[in-house]
């Protein structure tokens, strides 16, 4: 098991960074790494989050194994390595592990080398507040993939001994002083990035398989590292203006601040505030890049046949130059410092356990305490609906906020409980979430409209008004519906009872 912790080092910050005393104080050594890494031709082994690679560090050679899934904590993921005897890939030395092989057995026989690094990385061992003992390694070089090329530069604080706190806020003090990032790409989704659009794959909550004897003390940390990983992995998609880059990171904040809601009895309340709000603004700047992607590729496409084709060129043409405003304020909100700080913070403030308002809590059984933190869940939503033919667009979208936490609480928690009954009662949940999610693109489409009518010239209002009928039309079936499906739920048994 390793953990470390990853920042992008541009060039002009290398400096800054090794004249830290720490770094200046400790001897240092370079050694150049060429590592190659495998997997399959439809890149199996990234679908499961797992590399293979071998590095030849100086004519020595290493293979290595890792999982993202493996780890505890953002900052730890679990690894395997032999040292081989060259520089090709040892099928045999892979045997010396059944964990590890057991990753990668059912492909071994379909892998081949994909894409490689060459780096040149200065070692230093730092030692701090004399307990803790960090592997920094500051990396210069470029990754290569066939013809394609690109340059890496990153810092790689690794976890050799003591507790983990000392580290973490040695990588706050880094980014601090040197202008620096969480570097979000493990060096293999950097090759991946040059041979694939495809988005890098990551573990959802749900996805964790709780036990059933699982303490408060385990699964809150799990539970918040798993959606902080996809954030994270999100990073540089939503940088460059992917839409489903933007809308999973949207959801890994929604799963973030859920745990926050679900948990709030047991956590602490003034760092938990301060999360929570960090993670509703960024998600706010996202959802202002989402609003137009939504706009652009679904409403649009969607309302084709009433506007006509002339219509929607006119409406495309000055909409795409509003979400280019929005993109751009996605990608300094995600190049910008608070991501790297909010990570490093929830690491920090799980691995020394500042998150539990009752110590004595942690071990007590999750399933044992679900039953009320359900309830206060299921409790809201269901006053937020009451009367819910007569509630506004502001009281419908505060009702699907509390649905939505409902529904991604129950189903993070799902392995816990029969996995039919919990099924059915999202099923519920989900197609209210439908007809309350149609309202609210209703309502996010007339508002997208007020900002291009205002932006725009007189060649709008034809296709605009078209645009605003069918839109009319479809609330009011979504109107319809979510009454008779809103019913049913409401008197559904929940699954925790």
């Amino acid at each position: 098991m390793e953990t470390e912790i990853k920042l992008a080092l541009p060039a002009a910050s290398r400096a800054t960074v090794e004249g830290h005393p720490l770094f200046a104080a400790a001897e240092a050594r370079t050694v150049r790494n060429l590592s190659t890494y495998y997997d399959t031709p439809d890149f199996a082994l990234r679908a499961r989050r797992v590399s293979l690679r071998v590095r030849d560090a100086g004519g020595n050679f290493v293979q290595t194994v890792k999982s993202l899934d493996a780890g505890k904590g953002f900052a730890s993921r679990g690894e395997w390595e032999w040292p081989i005897a060259s520089d090709a890939l040892d099928r045999d030395a892979l045997a010396r592990d059944p964990e590890a092989l057991a990753l990668v057995a059912r492909d071994l026989d379909r892998v081949g080398p994909v894409f490689t690094t060459d780096v040149d990385r200065t070692l230093r061992m730092l030692t701090l507040d004399g307990k803790t003992t960090v592997e920094a390694a500051v990396d210069a070089g470029e990754v290569r993939a066939g013809d394609r090329r690109s340059p890496l530069g990153e810092l790689e604080l690794e976890l050799k001994g003591g507790p983990v706190g000392p580290m973490l806020r040695l990588a706050a003090d880094l980014v601090r002083q040197g202008s620096l990032r969480l570097g979000s790409d493990p060096k293999s989704e950097r090759g991946y990035a040059l041979l694939t659009d495809a988005l890098p794959p990551h573990r959802d909550v749900a996805e964790l398989g709780l036990a059933r004897d699982v303490t408060l003390g385990d699964a809150f940390p799990a539970m918040l590292d798993a959606a902080a990983r996809g954030f994270a992995l999100d990073l540089s998609p939503a940088a460059r203006g992917d839409v489903e880059g933007i809308h999973r990171m949207r959801a890994a904040i929604r799963k973030m601040r859920t745990l926050f809601v679900l948990f709030a009895p047991y956590l602490e309340p003034v760092a938990t505030a301060r999360f929570n709000a960090e993670l509703r603004d960024f998600g706010r700047v996202l959802g202002g890049g989402r609003d137009w992607d939504v706009f652009l590729t679904e409403t649009l496409v969607e309302a084709g046949a009433e506007v006509g084709a002339e219509g929607l060129d006119v409406l495309r043409t000055v909409a795409e130059a509003r979400r280019a405003d929005a993109h751009a304020a996605v990608k300094a909100a995600v190049e910008g410092p608070l991501p790297t700080d909010l990570l490093l913070g929830l690491t920090l403030w799980t691995a020394e356990g500042g998150w539990l308002r009752k110590p004595g809590a942690a071990g007590d059984r999750l399933r044992d305490l679900l039953p009320d933190l359900l309830d206060r869940l299921e409790r809201k939503a269901l006053k937020r609906g009451r009367r819910i033919g007569t509630l506004g667009t502001e009281d419908l979208h505060g009702l699907r906020k509390s649905l939505k936490k409902l529904r991604y609480a129950c189903e993070d928690v799902a392995s816990l409980y029969d996995r039919a009954d919990v099924h059915r009662h999202v099923g519920a949940i989900k197609k209210v979430l439908q007809d309350l999610g149609h309202i609210n693109d209703a309502a996010v489409t007339a508002e997208r409209m007020d900002e291009l009518t205002a932006a725009g010239g007189p060649e709008l209002a034809a296709p605009g008004e078209a645009l605003l009928a069918w839109n009319a039309k479809r609330r009011k079936g979504s109107e319809r519906d979510l009454r008779r499906r809103w019913r049913k739920f409401r008197h559904a048994d929940p699954f925790w009872a």
